[in-house]
């Protein structure tokens, strides 16, 4: 569509269509992705608003230690921890595994906890995305 994408831009925007967490973009994903008039806003990340997904993303690497892309019960908890740790999640905000599992699989995929992060308000706060995008999503 006319935009350079670096390795990590394009797997921010893959995590952020790809709502279901299945790896595979779907026709109504894409659609809806799509329809959005801020569709490519994520292009447009500071450099601290980029950094805090670094540090989302490098943490949950550190806990995917097959790196198969999904976290157990006990390595999201460590996890979760250290989100808090690092100023991405408030104490306050409640996270239940088995909630955040949308396939209940018993594992948690990146893209799940990304679903999570946007149903729970945790990008909009971490300024990753603008009020526009949460109300046309």
């Amino acid at each position: 569509m006319g935009y350079f994408l670096s390795d990590d831009q394009l797997e921010w925007a893959f995590t952020l269509i790809d709502k279901d967490g299945s790896g595979e973009i779907s026709y109504e994903e894409f659609v809806s992705w799509w329809k959005n008039q801020s569709r490519f806003h994520h292009l447009q990340l500071s450099d601290e608003q980029l950094y805090k997904l670094h540090t989302i993303i490098a943490l949950f690497r550190s806990y995917d230690k097959n790196n198969r892309g999904e976290l157990d019960k006990d390595q999201f908890r460590k996890l979760y921890n250290d989100l808090i740790k690092s100023n991405i999640l408030e104490p306050s905000k409640s996270a239940k595994f088995d909630e955040i599992d949308l396939n209940h699989d018993g594992r948690l995929n990146f893209n799940e906890l990304i679903a999570w992060f946007y149903d729970q308000g945790v990008l909009l706060e971490l300024g990753v995305l603008s009020n526009n995008n949460k109300e046309q999503n």
